[in-house]
């Protein structure tokens, strides 16, 4: 029989993947409107405080709209983020809104998830790299720079400044 995680274990993964949304990452905010309208914001991700908040900015005021008056406390709020690189991932969670700060800076403070959700979209992890190497098509050679390695290929980055297309044949 399979042990059950514990809450120590279940602490250590949330925050984990809450981690792999670095400050300045752009983020997906979706609000929904006690009618039943929903929306979704971009905003930038500030940081967060282990157990106790998360913090976004405002999103812009103009784009907002009369959504801006459902931004307050107690409301519901999902929060979705691409991690770029190597992951390839979406992490996002749902919460509610603490408070929100006009001074110094416009501020949404949200309580710390009680999960965090990770879905993976690739299906092998990419390993970057900066190694020179030459390519043969057809009987044209091209200087090329592998930019990453998976187990399912790589990424090419051609030097001389020409458009190449590749293509499995």
């Amino acid at each position: 029989m399979a042990e059950q995680p514990t809450s120590i274990d279940m602490t250590a993964r949330l925050e984990r993947n809450l981690a792999l949304l670095h400050p300045g990452s752009i983020v997906t905010i979706d609000i929904a409107t006690p009618a039943g309208q929903k929306a979704k914001f971009r905003t930038t991700f500030i940081g967060y405080l282990p157990k106790q908040y998360v913090l976004i900015q405002f999103p812009d005021a103009n784009k907002l709209g009369k959504f801006s008056q459902h931004l307050t406390q107690g409301a519901a709020i999902t929060v979705r983020g691409l991690i770029e690189g190597h992951e390839g991932a979406v992490v996002a969670f749902a919460t509610s809104i603490k408070q929100t700060i006009q001074m110094p800076s416009r501020i949404i403070v949200l309580e710390f998830p009680r999960t965090v959700g990770l879905q993976n979209l690739r299906s092998a992890i990419r390993i970057e790299t900066d190694i020179n190497a030459k390519v043969q098509i057809d009987q044209n050679y091209w200087e090329t720079t592998i930019a990453n390695l998976s187990i399912n290929g790589c990424q090419l980055s051609i030097v001389n400044g020409e458009k190449l297309v590749l293509s499995e044949k």
